[in-house]
């Protein structure tokens, strides 16, 4: 049975973490630099402007976005793999320069949609198999706060998707779909993870939202985040484009919210249809969404397990495995998090082919 390596932190600074972290994945982080500059490449850009532009976000979510101690982390990852800081900030930061157009299918479940009443938030990982050899658990501790923060991510990454249990017993579950608009552009925001790994320890959903909507991007990208206040929501970001009379050309966000206790997302944009750039060929999201309305409220783990299995619309189905001969892109993890049983289920690989191994908190 294949299984993520985990790293295990337990430490009481942002930068004492990182080099804990970094320490611990210096194989896979090294593995994972090699892969963007092969990929980077291809894609036309030199890992020498990837560093430049990389070092540009962070300075901007440190100065601009009030982030420091996530910078804080990113230096101790590059002191504990001993790698130039500006490599870390390249994969922090390989959604807004690559910005994969096709990547996760994402659900969260009110306790109105579930069996035993429990707010549960998911995700598929899509992505090209590489990268699922370079994935990492996260196990982490704050020790000055008591937040306990579990997550999947790329190894080097701050986090792709997690759940935090803070020291009240309040949980909170982030993960997201990427989507691609015609306003996306070269420029300066504050990177996906960074936002992302912030915005788990914020607590109350009234504050997450003023983060992640509040901050600067330049690439489009969606969020669903659930709480144990029985809060969830999915949000689609939209980058701030001005017409010459410097009016938005559309709003920056939009708040989707559940309809029978649900929210899912995968590719398309919801919000402003006629901008996305994606042309996907079957709607995950929506499938996914009707198979939990035949289920609500009486939803359990083993009916989301079959759910994100499903290969209706294969290969491009919820378990996804490949377009074509020339498309390798699959689902490489299939992620769940219960916030009140504080319990997380993660397979390696798609789910139709592997088991979910429980992790409690």
């Amino acid at each position: 049975m294949l299984v993520f390596p985990t790293i295990t932190i337990s430490e009481n600074t942002p930068f004492m973490r990182g080099e804990s972290y970094g320490r611990q994945a210096s194989l896979l982080i090294s593995m994972s630099i090699d892969t963007y500059k092969s990929k980077l490449a291809r894609a036309g850009l030199s890992w020498e402007i990837a560093q430049e532009v990389a070092m540009r976000h962070l300075d901007w979510a440190s100065e601009n976005e009030g982030m420091p101690d996530m910078i804080e982390d990113i230096r101790g990852i590059s002191e504990g793999a001993g790698r130039d800081i500006r490599d870390i900030a390249v994969l922090n930061c390989v959604y807004e320069l690559l910005h994969f157009p096709k990547e996760c299918t994402s659900f969260a479940l009110k306790r109105e949609a579930t069996m035993d009443s429990h707010v549960i938030l998911g995700q598929n990982w899509d992505q090209d198999p590489t990268i699922g050899a370079q994935a990492v658990i996260l196990d982490i501790i704050e020790e000055e706060t008591g937040n306990h923060i579990f997550g999947i991510s790329e190894a080097g990454q701050l986090i792709k998707s997690g759940m935090c249990v803070r020291s009240d017993g309040t949980a909170v579950a982030i993960a997201g779909s990427s989507i691609l608009s015609n306003l996306d552009k070269v420029g300066i925001g504050c990177p996906t993870t960074i936002l992302k790994r912030k915005a788990l320890c914020l607590g109350r959903m009234e504050s997450i939202i003023n983060l992640v909507t509040g901050s600067a991007r330049s690439v489009s990208s969606n969020i669903n985040i659930a709480t144990t206040e029985d809060e969830v929501y999915s949000i689609e970001l939209l980058p701030e484009v001005v017409d010459r009379e410097d009016r938005l050309l559309v709003d920056p966000y939009y708040i989707l919210k559940p309809m029978s206790g649900a929210v899912t997302h995968d590719n398309g944009i919801r919000s402003v249809p006629q901008i996305d750039m994606y042309r996907h060929g079957h709607p995950r999201g929506t499938h996914l969404k009707i198979l939990f309305s035949e289920r609500t409220g009486s939803i359990d783990l083993d009916y989301i397990k079959r759910c994100l299995s499903d290969h209706e619309g294969y290969p491009g189905s919820i378990c996804s495995h490949g377009c074509d001969e020339n498309d390798n892109w699959q689902t490489i993890a299939s992620v769940i998090y219960d916030l009140d049983a504080k319990r997380a289920y993660i397979s390696c690989g798609a789910p139709c082919q592997s088991e979910y191994i429980e992790f409690v908190l």
